[in-house]
């Protein structure tokens, strides 16, 4: 997930007032925040209303994808040209598409058997 400079800086601004000026320096180290400080003023002041409220909701939608997304570690379905020996990967729920797949690497069009490969993590 991608969040632009904004996006960050909402998070971060959040955070940080969600702590509270009393409780900050048990969370972070007061001279680092000075910098953070002075970057998130900048995007404040030159940010219009429209623009922030643009990028809350595109924050909010981010996050709110990635947190529903229902299994980060998915199985892998690996096939094999019975033919030529070529191999090509696709996520479980790609792989239930597949039925009859004939190998494209070469014009032998052999048929592709099944090898699961369990437990690898992949990206959506």
């Amino acid at each position: 997930m991608q969040l632009t400079k904004l996006e960050k800086a909402i998070v971060l601004g959040t955070i940080l007032n969600s702590i509270g000026e009393n409780d900050i320096e048990d969370y972070v180290e007061l001279e680092s925040l000075q910098s953070v400080v002075q970057v998130l003023s900048k995007l404040h002041k030159r940010t219009k209303p429209e623009e922030k409220k643009e990028d809350i909701t595109s924050l909010l939608g981010k996050l709110m994808h990635e947190l529903s997304k229902r299994n980060d570690r998915e199985k892998v379905v690996k096939f094999r040209c019975v033919s030529c020996g070529y191999t090509v990967q696709y996520t479980e729920r790609q792989a239930r598409t597949k039925d009859g797949l004939r190998c494209k690497h070469s014009e032998c069009g052999g048929a592709m058997n099944e090898t699961r490969i369990q437990n690898q993590t992949t990206e959506a």
